[in-house]
């Protein structure tokens, strides 16, 4: 395998799947949401012309953005978890940012142990959105609760296993 592909040479060719997940909230790891959004961060770019200098404009590197608002949605069970963490802000009048971090499990040892691959560790993040199931008599769909989470940034790690 050439030089360049060490990666793929350390964690195989195949691709991770986007099934095999979790989310942990406050150090707990709190049900298998079927969606996960807004995993993204941007940078700002500046672009700086130089007089004299017509054969290139330079692209100088700004803040990083973060996309908006984490996105989970879940069929909603048993468990209040979401409802109240969202409702306690409420009822306090600010939001305690907490420790966050979405788990993505991409394969299972010769145990058949799950393997943690990547994990995003989210900063300060706290609910600013609580969505409730859309109920209706003439359908068999599952209840879906959906919740917006707010954060100040995501950062990535590699675990080893």
């Amino acid at each position: 395998m050439p030089e360049g592909n060490q990666g793929l040479k350390q964690w195989g060719a195949s691709p991770a799947t986007t099934f095999r997940y979790y989310v942990e909230l406050k150090s707990v790891i709190e049900g298998a949401f079927t969606e996960c959004n807004g995993l993204n961060v941007e940078r700002d770019v500046y672009e700086y012309k130089e007089g004299g200098v017509n054969d290139h404009i330079h692209i100088l590197a700004g803040r990083a953005k973060y996309g908006g608002n984490i996105a989970l949605k879940r069929g909603v069970t048993y468990s209040d978890v979401l409802w109240k963490w969202f409702q306690e802000e409420l009822t306090q009048g600010m939001a305690t940012p907490v420790q966050m971090a979405v788990i993505l499990i991409v394969r299972y040892d010769y145990q058949r142990k799950k393997r943690i691959a990547l994990r995003w560790n989210v900063k300060q993040a706290f609910p600013v959105k609580w969505t409730g199931p859309n109920l209706n008599m003439s359908s068999n769909d599952i209840a879906v609760e959906a919740i917006e989470i707010a954060h100040q940034g995501l950062k990535m790690e590699r675990l080893e296993f």
